[in-house]
């Protein structure tokens, strides 16, 4: 079985990590760019769409 080269599995980890909440958006946008040799926008592109698993959304409050 092939190895995956380190930088393809710090640039999942930069993934998995912001999706915990445990880096903010432009850390991630940072890391994976630099990880991957993207240009800003293109990690922009990639991470902005992501789904952040530590955000809560409240209910609407009702006008009563």
């Amino acid at each position: 079985m092939a190895e995956a080269k380190p930088q393809i599995k710090s640039s999942i980890d930069v993934i998995v990590e912001y999706k915990k909440g445990n880096m903010s958006k432009d850390q991630a946008i940072q890391r994976f760019a630099a990880l991957t040799g993207l240009s800003w926008d293109l990690a922009t592109s990639f991470i902005e769409p992501l789904s952040k698993r530590n955000i809560v959304k409240f209910p609407a409050k009702s006008k009563e």
